[in-house]
């Protein structure tokens, strides 16, 4: 799944510090969940950023046959 825009994000943490309004009704006009509004907000008061996080993927090129992961 593809990361959140960081307007979208912006625009979550600012309609939310103007007060006013519940997380769920947030997530209701902004069309996204519940749980990523709740996070967002979590990781903008206690990190200061909104970015979405970095994951670190599997390549599947260089995986064995025997099932071991290699992380690149």
């Amino acid at each position: 799944m593809k990361a959140y825009s960081l307007d979208l994000r912006q625009k979550v943490v600012d309609a939310y510090a103007c007060g006013d309004i519940s997380q769920r009704k947030l997530a209701k006009n902004f069309g996204v969940t519940l749980s990523f509004v709740q996070n967002l907000l979590k990781r903008h008061r206690e990190l200061g950023t909104i970015s979405a996080k970095v994951l670190r993927h599997i390549n599947h090129i260089n995986r064995p046959q025997n099932g071991a992961f290699f992380w690149r």
